[in-house]
């Protein structure tokens, strides 16, 4: 298994396992990031894939990779473990 990657060109962060891709979404507007979707191929599934997905992109927002920009969060109900719909963070250096 490879690491979490945000693949800004794509808006999404995705990782590659045994030649299958799943990624997360995310648009952007101006300062507010919206995770929106997340895709794990049928072959993935029930491996905790999305939910690793999910977790490094947060950990990648919270540190400060995107500083300085909110992100406001819509969750899918797979996502509810990893993210709170209410919640908005505030990333700064």
């Amino acid at each position: 298994m490879t690491d979490v990657v945000n693949n800004k060109a794509h808006h999404r962060y995705e990782l590659a396992v045994d030649g299958h891709l799943a990624a997360t979404y995310y648009k952007m507007s101006g300062d507010v990031i919206t995770f929106v979707h997340t895709e794990v191929p049928p072959e993935l599934g029930g491996k905790g894939i999305a939910v690793r997905i999910t977790e490094e992109a947060r950990k990648s927002l919270e540190l400060g990779a995107i500083a300085g920009q909110r992100l406001r969060l819509l969750v899918v109900d797979h996502l509810q473990p990893v993210f709170d719909p209410a919640q908005e963070l505030i990333c700064s250096r």
